[in-house]
């Protein structure tokens, strides 16, 4: 085969390639340009064949690509990267470039060859994944935000209703009065109870939850539970039982809060679904490798049972096996989903077992880690709030707080402990408050007028730096990041609302007498 041969066959060769191939002389002038680069740029091979090259170039491009381009081909053989081009009528399209220099026999250079695809349809889907991405993460920040609004605008009016209940239930009644206060503060603990199984199950659907690590006894643990849940049992005459396996470590690293709350409600389950018979429970070290074990829990009950068709459904968030059971039992269809979160969360699993009639059985794993040393003792009980708790720890306390009745709810409760606090309505009542009275306390809302807590708080602690006066959040905020918010302003403690007397008498042991 003759030389000519030889080229026009590579001619051919590469007019049939699917990519756009062009052929430049060192001064940038076309030589030869394929059927793709044609139908890719609208020209006709006329129109481009001794023409510069810079007709097919976007200016657009950034000059920096641009400058590397032909040294980096000369002095390495080729340069890849992404360009944009324009065809035939102004309009910029991205391309795939990929350029080589041809050489002679004596290796002087004397042609450029440039392959580009055509990348539109990628770089449309990637902008669209991106656009998908951001719409994504826009709809989870409307989602958190939406949560701690609603977190806050529910507990607000919740704290009055079940302070000013507990309040009342201190108070001199008649039986009948205690009666029905008795009933409005069950149904405000129920509520309570609803509202907090929604927000948890969005703060473990939006990930933002967080676990403590704190050494507990698991045997504590689990009679505390079947403490709480023993009147009900004994209420409808159920034997209720838990078991200790010998090799479970009698100290453990973990979240018992978050443990307790799992256990609390698969055995409120049990009780809640069995007539007659038993629920029990029962641990067991599953493995351990080193300082790790993973604690295996079995529910087990002798209740109404769940039929093999509708398992599927009992995991899944506001989902119920039967509809006629919400009617009859009640509940949000929320604690089996938040549970299973929590458990997953906690690098575990949980699995059930169940036969329709006979009863049921859910196991669940946690990994955990194994402490040697022995616990931190219980705090001691704190005593009942009364005239002498003030003189016990005397203090000068000024509440800020704009919501009516969340002030009388606080103040109340001060004043059965012997305090006479002192009350504003903002921040920057706040602020100026101090000015005049050295207190030593501050129990400062969050959410208020004219100036929040959290820019109150910083301006106290640039105006009177140091260890007083201490300050403890009040606030309707309860989601992830809601406390160490508070505490890097310069707060000292945080308490969620509702607010009970129990935990203003605990915050003031923790900052008052300090």
């Amino acid at each position: 085969m003759s030389n000519d041969q030889r080229v026009t066959m590579l001619a051919l060769a590469l007019r049939s390639v699917s990519e756009c191939v062009v052929v430049t002389d060192m001064q940038d002038t076309i030589l030869f340009v394929n059927d793709a680069f044609l139908t890719t740029y609208n020209y006709s091979e006329g129109e481009l064949l001794g023409k510069d090259i810079d007709m097919v170039r976007s200016p657009n491009t950034p000059a920096a690509v641009r400058s590397v381009i032909r040294p980096a081909t000369l002095s390495a053989g080729g340069w890849k990267g992404e360009v944009l081009n324009r065809r035939k009528g102004g309009e910029d399209f991205p391309v795939s470039l990929s350029t080589s220099v041809v050489r002679n026999e004596q290796h002087d250079p004397i042609a450029l060859i440039g392959v580009a695809v055509d990348i539109t349809e990628r770089k449309r889907t990637e902008l669209q994944l991106i656009e998908a991405r951001e719409a994504a993460e826009a709809a989870a920040n409307a989602k958190a935000e939406f949560l701690a609004i609603m977190s806050h605008e529910i507990r607000t009016p919740m704290n009055g209703v079940i302070g000013m209940t507990e309040l009342l239930l201190n108070t001199d009644l008649t039986p009948r009065q205690l009666e029905f206060v008795s009933a409005i503060q069950s149904c405000g603990e129920s509520l309570l109870t609803i509202i907090n199984d929604i927000l948890d199950f969005s703060k473990i659907d939006s990930g933002r939850i967080d676990f403590e690590s704190r050494p507990f006894e698991i045997r504590t643990a689990l009679d505390e539970v079947l403490t709480l849940m023993a009147p009900k049992a004994r209420g409808k005459r159920l034997e209720l039982m838990g078991t200790v396996g010998g090799n479970v470590p009698p100290i453990i690293i973990g979240d018992v809060i978050r443990l307790k709350q799992i256990l609390l409600n698969l055995v409120g389950n049990g009780v809640k679904f069995t007539e007659r018979g038993k629920v029990s429970v029962r641990v067991d070290a599953e493995s351990r490798t080193g300082s790790e074990v993973v604690l295996r829990f079995s529910v087990r009950d002798t209740g109404i049972g769940i039929p093999p068709d509708k398992l599927d459904r009992l995991f899944k968030a506001f989902s119920q096996v039967d509809t006629s059971i919400n009617r009859r039992f009640g509940g949000t269809g929320l604690g089996l989903a938040i549970s299973t979160g929590l458990v997953q969360l906690m690098g575990g699993r949980m699995v059930v077992d169940s036969t329709s009639g006979v009863g049921s059985t859910f196991t669940f794993t946690i990994k955990a880690h194994v402490e040697r040393e022995q616990p931190e003792p219980e705090p001691a009980a704190s005593p009942a709030p009364g005239k002498d708790f003030a003189e016990r720890l005397p203090l000068r306390i000024l509440v800020a707080e704009d919501n009516v009745v969340n002030q009388r709810v606080i103040v109340h409760i001060l004043a059965q402990m012997g305090y006479k606090p002192d009350l504003v309505e903002n921040g920057a009542q706040a602020v100026s408050a101090l000015e005049l009275m050295p207190y030593d306390l501050i129990f400062m809302d969050v959410h208020m007028p004219e100036m929040n807590g959290l820019d109150a708080t910083r301006r106290i602690r640039e105006v009177h730096p140091g260890n007083r006066p201490r300050i403890v959040a009040l606030t309707a905020d309860a989601l992830m990041g809601d406390r160490d918010k508070c505490i890097s302003v310069g707060m000292n403690d945080y308490l969620t609302k509702p607010i009970r007397a129990a935990d203003i008498r605990a915050a003031i042991e923790r900052c008052g007498g300090s």
